[in-house]
């Protein structure tokens, strides 16, 4: 299998946007850590920023409240801790 540099460089930044996806899971808490992880691969995809914004938005919020709710897993709050 032959790659190109592009390719690679991509692959690199996908690993570091999870790896930091992973630090942040914690502190920032779920919604807002999927939120911005999603809104920057979405843009890293081609997406428009507006697009990509509102996709992560709706895939944090969707995301968080299907399984809290629905499953009952304790996922993190984060920042928004006082308000979930």
């Amino acid at each position: 299998l032959k790659a190109d540099l592009g390719t690679l460089g991509r692959l690199t930044v996908v690993v570091v946007m999870l790896l930091v996806y992973a630090r942040a899971f914690e502190p920032l808490g779920f919604l807002v850590s999927t939120w911005v992880f999603c809104t920057a691969f979405g843009i890293m995809l081609g997406a428009a920023p507006l697009k990509a914004f509102a996709f992560g938005a709706v895939t944090g919020t969707v995301g968080y409240f299907a399984c809290t709710r629905l499953l009952e897993l304790n996922l993190p709050a984060g920042l928004l801790n006082h308000i979930l």
